[in-house]
């Protein structure tokens, strides 16, 4: 029998079943990120009518990631779609898009929420990979952010796993 050499090919499940791999399924790997967001433009978004509590709408991304290297703050953008407070909770809710990508392109863009409190101004957010470019051209993955909102300018880091980027 040589089923054995064939090892890289098999998974054990949590029922300690053996099921055989696709020779197509993608590697994931860590990812992980340390980024600040400052303002590129005066467009605010409104999250809170009555108090008239907005944020910069619109962010570049600088900082470094794993498989990344330097982010190149003229591809890179977190946007805030859409935000509210809840007073009640103390929390701020933000709906956002984020961009990573470097100099030579390659990056991501995540799509996701995060919950901010308001009493520390810390947040922590999860994100799907919607859009992968260049060497992580049809990546997947998730992302967890943790983030500053206090810090000048607001800052994040990430982890999380990706496919393994193409070379």
């Amino acid at each position: 029998i040589f089923t054995a050499c064939d090892k890289d090919n098999y998974v054990l499940t949590d029922d300690e079943l053996v099921v055989q791999r696709t020779p197509t399924e993608p590697k994931m790997v860590p990812f992980k990120g340390t980024f600040e967001v400052p303002p590129i433009s005066d467009q605010t978004i409104i999250c809170d009518e009555e108090s008239g509590f907005a944020l910069p709408k619109y962010n570049a991304i600088t900082g470094n990631a794993t498989h990344l290297g330097k982010i190149d703050p003229s591809l890179s953008e977190f946007t805030i779609q859409t935000c509210s407070i809840n007073l009640d909770e103390g929390m701020l809710y933000l709906n956002d898009v984020i961009v990573i990508r470097n100099k030579k392109g390659d990056g991501f863009a995540l799509e996701g929420t995060s919950a901010v409190d308001l009493s520390t101004s810390l947040g922590v957010g999860n994100y799907s990979i919607s859009v992968g470019y260049g060497k992580f051209e049809n990546a997947s993955g998730t992302l967890t952010t943790y983030g500053n909102l206090n810090n000048v300018p607001p800052s994040f880091t990430a982890e999380g796993m990706v496919t393994q980027p193409n070379h």
